[in-house]
């Protein structure tokens, strides 16, 4: 019997066409599925997700040995309505750096500077006690803002390199970092969905997901999710535990010793905060 090209089956055609191109993209683009990436030697942008409360006094412990001449340009995360974790960004860049002066931009007032670095705020993607059945809209918008502050069409200072040997004006972020709040799945989501839509290209942003040191054993909602999606490169827990099935797993070997351990996609590196 000969193929009648009727409109359905060349529906139906196209369609599975459609979806087989968008699924062989994911697994082309998919941060767990891509090899490690080597160690920078040129400057680099870092975004770094500050979630308030616990979440920010952990990140700060973390980043507490964060090198400036190697992370050039900071790019610190907040939720409105968060002033304590823009005050404590603004206290940890003048403990790093010395900079004394930030000002917040005139055409938009979710946006605050100083030299070398920039907090963003975004909306909140779920107030405490907001009702569940809006908490959808307001993580879209906060999806969004995510988009908009991640792509390379948003301004960005221009500065002197280490030494002063030429010039670095930062695109999209080459790492962010983000350990638990739902505001860093969502940024996490949207670094996927730009270099999804080739608006990242090459080696894009690499993702880092830190669990929280309070989860000894299991995974926070953000952690299973972002496990789940493969939305992060690296996926790191403090908890031997937190690696799953009793701990163990592959050794980690760095510098000729053992630094931590490796099962799956999951790392331990040891305690990350102090």
């Amino acid at each position: 019997m000969a193929f009648e090209p009727t409109p359905l089956r060349l529906t139906l055609a196209s369609l599975l066409l459609l979806l087989t191109t968008i699924f062989l993209r994911i697994l082309t683009i998919l941060p767990s599925r891509r090899p490690p990436a080597p160690p920078r030697t040129s400057p680099s942008h870092i975004l770094i997700v500050l979630g308030s409360g616990g979440h920010t006094a952990e990140m700060l412990s973390m980043i507490r040995s964060l090198s400036p001449d190697r992370y050039i340009y900071r790019t610190y995360l907040v939720s409105s309505g968060d002033a304590f974790s823009t005050l404590k960004a603004i206290d940890f860049e003048r403990r790093l750096t010395g900079a004394e002066t930030t000002t917040r931009d005139k055409k938009n007032p979710a946006i605050v500077r100083g030299q070398g670095f920039e907090i963003l705020t975004v909306p909140r993607a779920r107030r405490i006690h907001q009702p569940l059945y809006t908490a959808p809209l307001t993580s879209l918008l906060c999806l969004l803002s995510c988009l908009r502050f991640l792509a390379p069409s948003h301004p960005r200072q221009a500065l002197n390199t280490p030494q002063r040997l030429g010039t670095y004006t930062p695109t999209t972020p080459d790492v962010l970092l983000t350990n638990g709040p739902a505001t860093g799945v969502l940024v996490l989501i949207a670094a996927f969905i730009l270099r999804f839509l080739g608006v990242v290209r090459g080696e894009g942003t690499r993702c880092v997901y830190v669990e929280s040191w309070a989860r000894v054993g299991g995974l926070s909602l953000s952690g299973r999710i972002v496990e789940g999606l493969g939305l992060a490169e690296r996926f790191l827990v403090q908890w031997e535990r937190g690696l799953g099935r009793q701990g163990g797993g592959e050794v980690v070997v760095g510098g000729g010793k053992v630094v931590g351990r490796r099962r799956g996609r999951r790392e331990w590196r040891g305690f990350l905060v102090e």
